[in-house]
């Protein structure tokens, strides 16, 4: 038996960083703390209040996730996004409709977070759905939000929906509770979203 999360640590200290490795001017993502998640969530949302009270506007500096802006690393084996940033404005019409979704979207997260559930990205869709209107503006601008975060997406406590059983002789433990997989009858055990909720897994 051995802790998954330790492996998992081994491979990133035999892993070299980008500074190691010389490259610079990149975004850098990580698992944050839901406090940590919701510290950098709030200075954005600082920001955005000040330039209002400066009657500067409302805009924000959101990471370009263009395929142009993105720059493969063999020695890691992963695709980076260079230091460039999209500006998405209220006050141009070009960018009016996804900066309001932003604000949303922003808002929504730091209440999850602040409540500490999760939600799936379904369920973010359907809380304001006339401003959203398809499924994929959310999903968009929720990717934006993580790379302005600094964050991945599950640090957002933001899911994808289950998808795939688990069957066989696998046993973990999922927030706490030992499952057994070689019990769940002939249906199998649906393999949980919540990756900081699942601490151990074994044979």
């Amino acid at each position: 038996m051995r802790d998954l999360s330790e492996q998992q640590k081994d491979n990133r200290k035999k892993s070299k960083t980008l500074s190691e490795l010389g490259i610079r001017d990149c975004i850098v993502v990580q698992e944050l703390t839901p406090d940590e998640t919701m510290r950098n969530i709030e200075r954005i949302i600082v920001s955005a209040a000040l330039q209002i009270l400066d009657k500067r506007g409302l805009s924000y500096n959101v990471p370009s996730r263009t395929a142009a802006n993105q720059m493969y690393v063999p020695e890691l084996d992963r695709i980076v996004l260079r230091a460039v940033n999209t500006r998405l404005n209220f006050t141009a019409q070009s960018s009016t409709k996804k900066a309001t979704i932003f604000t949303r979207v922003l808002e929504l997260c730091h209440k999850v977070l602040r409540t500490r559930i999760h939600v799936t990205k379904r369920d973010l869709f359907y809380t304001d759905v006339n401003l959203f209107e398809d499924q994929k503006n959310s999903d968009a601008v929720l990717d934006d939000i993580a790379t302005s975060v600094g964050c991945t997406r599950s640090s957002l406590n933001v899911v994808a929906s289950d998808k795939g059983v688990v069957v066989g002789r696998v046993q973990f433990k999922e927030a706490g509770d030992e499952i057994d997989c070689t019990k769940m009858g002939i249906g199998g055990k649906a393999i949980p979203p919540h990756i900081d909720k699942g601490a151990f897994i074994f044979f």
